[in-house]
């Protein structure tokens, strides 16, 4: 009995691994049928930020996004940035 419970385990631990891997592949897949994928730099954290912190260029950075991903509330120049508070969003 034992025996069969262990082979059992390590079938379903393989099938989850099989699934994640799946679900990764196409969450990540490239657009391959000869489009390009269009995508913009907008400012995102580049570390922890407490909320009502003045957001500036010390705890920001660039990073490209693809256009499809790009929230809302994105911010595209830095000047939009100066002395304004962060919010939570949530």
């Amino acid at each position: 009995m034992r025996g069969r419970s262990t082979i059992l385990t390590v079938i379903a631990v393989a099938c989850g691994l099989v699934a994640l891997l799946i679900g990764v592949s196409r969450y990540n897949v490239p657009i391959s049928n000869g489009q390009s994928v269009r995508t913009e730099w907008i400012f995102v954290a580049a570390n922890d930020i407490s909320a009502g912190e003045n957001l500036d260029a010390q705890n920001v950075m660039l990073a490209e996004w693809r256009i499809d991903r790009i929230p809302e509330c994105a911010v595209f120049e830095l000047e939009q940035l100066v002395r304004h508070p962060v919010l939570i969003f949530g």
